[in-house]
């Protein structure tokens, strides 16, 4: 079976401060302390500049309060799995950035927005 993080790149992090915790060892309660873990790498993106908004076109939808991305993936891209292009495009990430009545894009055609991630 593939793992969604397979192709992404892994350090390892030493930093004390940010790594330090208790995980529990096997067959025992009691925690050992840890001075690193694998940690994978965020993907880059790139967003579109000034020529690229050329080929991608949106749709304006006026935010309501029990508004969720997936909600939104499902009735303009008909699949709730792919809610991500909504706040990437916006460039607010998390669903409580919003407050009703703001107006969001809905970036369409999704071929267009691939392309960035490549």
């Amino acid at each position: 079976m593939t793992f969604r993080y397979d192709r992404r790149r892994r350090f390892r992090n030493f930093s004390v401060g940010q790594t330090k915790y208790n995980a529990p060892s096997k067959g025992s309660s009691r925690g050992t302390t840890r001075d690193e873990i694998v940690q994978y790498m965020s993907p880059h993106t790139n967003y579109p500049d000034g020529n690229d908004f050329d080929f991608i076109y949106t749709k304006k939808h006026v935010w309501r309060h029990h508004d969720k991305f997936y909600k939104l993936a499902a009735i303009y891209y008909g699949d709730p799995k792919v809610w991500w292009p909504i706040p990437w495009f916006n460039q607010k990430p998390l669903e409580s950035d919003y407050k009703p009545g703001d107006v969001i894009e809905i970036p369409y055609p999704l071929d267009e927005l691939y392309r960035f991630l490549r």
